[in-house]
């Protein structure tokens, strides 16, 4: 059976394919199903996941952390996510193909199982109104630190977004919009 040649390799041992721009970093990039020694994989599932991990992660990072760290813990989310893209890279070439694509869905499957238990966003329950279930969540996210005055900076902030009604008109009313536009439809297709 023959493989996917992969940057020029056409070695048979070598049966790893690379999946749009982060490569293995996801599980959805693995292969969906092996047929005639084809290796055919869904790339649009891959970048609708990537996509969901690099905009669900960072807004959820921001809404779950402190003020102080905030700007901090949102840059190492793109720092460390490189670094696994990296990580997975280099050890691609060590391991072969069924170990390696067992421990890179192993990362995330037990990411998914764990994930489940962490609490809502505390800015979450503010939003709907849910104030105790948003102070148990700041509680257990805080691990018994004084939580009231950052209970009311955030319902200040969710009281204050509130108000004020957003449209799409916004991301085009001044010129600085327009450009910070104009720069994220540039960066999207890469």
């Amino acid at each position: 059976m023959k493989c996917i040649a992969v940057n020029g390799c056409e070695d048979e041992e070598q049966k790893f394919c690379q999946c749009g721009p982060v490569g293995p970093s996801t599980s959805t990039g693995f292969p969906l199903y092996q047929e005639y020694g084809r290796t055919l994989h869904n790339t649009d599932t891959t970048r609708c996941g990537v996509a969901a991990v690099e905009t669900i992660g960072p807004v959820y990072l921001a809404e779950i952390s402190g003020a102080k760290i905030r700007g901090a813990l949102c840059g190492y989310y793109t720092v460390f996510w490189n670094f696994g893209i990296m990580c997975a890279f280099m050890v691609s070439d060590y391991l072969p193909f069924d170990l390696y694509t067992g421990a890179l869905i192993a990362v995330p499957t037990l990411f998914c199982i764990t994930f489940f238990f962490m609490p809502e966003s505390p800015y979450y329950y503010f939003i709907r109104n849910q104030s105790v279930n948003g102070k148990k969540s700041l509680k257990w996210l805080r691990h018994g630190e004084d939580i009231e005055v950052e209970c009311k900076e955030i319902e200040e902030a969710v009281r204050e977004d509130m108000k004020n009604d957003g449209s799409w008109k916004d991301l085009i009313a001044t010129k600085k919009d327009r450009r910070a536009l104009l720069i994220v439809l540039i960066n999207l297709p890469s």
